[in-house]
């Protein structure tokens, strides 16, 4: 089947507003998912409540910039698109090496890891998840964007976090893994993120010049 720009944009813009809405509920569902596997032995998972606590100390210790507090472009309606289309669910900041799974959801690379630790589920839609990849457009993109941006902390947080090197883990995963369906379903979402990112990208430099 072939998608037109329009049907590209439409795709990635729906699993964009289900990330927004959905921002609260990754840390709450896991950690009530595991008291109520705990609960339901008489021994408590030592290893996932550690894993739980590793992830909620990354999170304070990493201080992340609140998104609503600070505008990266001039341009108000791309703005709050930027925002709302490439924010990760788990830290919800904006996304630094970013991962892309095959249902077309994603995340930090770093947030991701801790997130495997606890299930290897896609932390909005719960699909299974084998394999994930980088999503280097996305990554540029922003690298961009935040290049142009006139906050000084914004900066200095995403150089912060693009140093993070605990998730690297997951290349190595991520290249011991080889299968063609997942492999070409998660094409088929890069081509479309892609595809996004750059009429994005379009209509950032159009809107500030």
């Amino acid at each position: 089947m072939i998608h037109t720009s329009a049907d590209m944009q439409l795709s990635f813009m729906n699993r964009s507003t289900q990330v927004a809405e959905s921002l609260p509920t990754c840390l709450v569902d896991a950690q009530s998912c595991t008291i109520h596997q705990t609960t339901a032995t008489t021994t408590p998972n030592d290893s996932v409540v550690e894993i739980i606590s590793q992830l909620e100390t990354y999170k304070n210790k990493t201080s992340f910039i609140d998104l609503d507090d600070i505008q990266l472009t001039d341009n108000t309606a791309l703005d709050h698109l930027i925002k709302e289309s490439f924010t990760c669910s788990i830290c919800r900041g904006l996304l630094v090496r970013a991962r892309l799974l095959p249902c077309g959801h994603q995340f930090c690379r770093e947030c991701l890891y801790y997130w495997f630790k606890i299930r290897h589920t896609c932390p909005l839609c719960r699909t299974r998840v084998c394999t994930n990849v980088p999503a280097i457009h996305v990554d540029n993109f922003l690298d961009e964007i935040i290049d142009h941006c006139k906050n000084i902390e914004v900066k200095c947080q995403r150089q912060q976090r693009k140093s993070e090197t605990t998730s690297e883990a997951l290349d190595f995963r991520c290249s011991q893994i080889s299968s063609g369906s997942l492999l070409r379903t998660v094409t088929e979402s890069y081509v479309q993120t892609a595809s996004y990112v750059d009429s994005t990208q379009s209509n950032v430099w159009t809107s500030t010049t």
